[in-house]
């Protein structure tokens, strides 16, 4: 098995979509104590394993902030309601151009 199969492998386990600026593989992350700053032990984040793009930190409560941050991380913005949308040509649905 290649190394590249096992990303692939281990990103759809996570179920992590490919950052959204690199292509990069992402990865859960958790802030230890000692690491940072005392406030953020025990944060949890996702991160790319190439270009350090992350989300923000999440604090969990009782349970992990795991499907939090796979939320956060796997959002894309609709291309129909970006501000260039009409710099690139598309129309937003139903809406007539000003």
């Amino acid at each position: 098995m290649t190394r590249a199969m096992t990303m692939t492998e281990d990103r759809e386990k996570l179920g992590l979509s490919l950052c959204p600026f690199c292509g990069g593989a992402a990865r859960f992350g958790k802030c230890a104590p000692g690491e940072q700053e005392g406030e953020n032990d025990g944060a949890e984040y996702v991160e790319c394993c190439d270009c350090g793009a992350s989300t923000c930190l999440v604090f969990p409560l009782m349970d992990s902030a795991k499907q939090v941050l796979r939320d956060m991380w796997n959002r894309r913005p609709d291309d129909r309601k970006t501000p260039n949308a009409k710099l690139n040509g598309a129309e937003p649905s139903g809406g007539a151009s000003v």
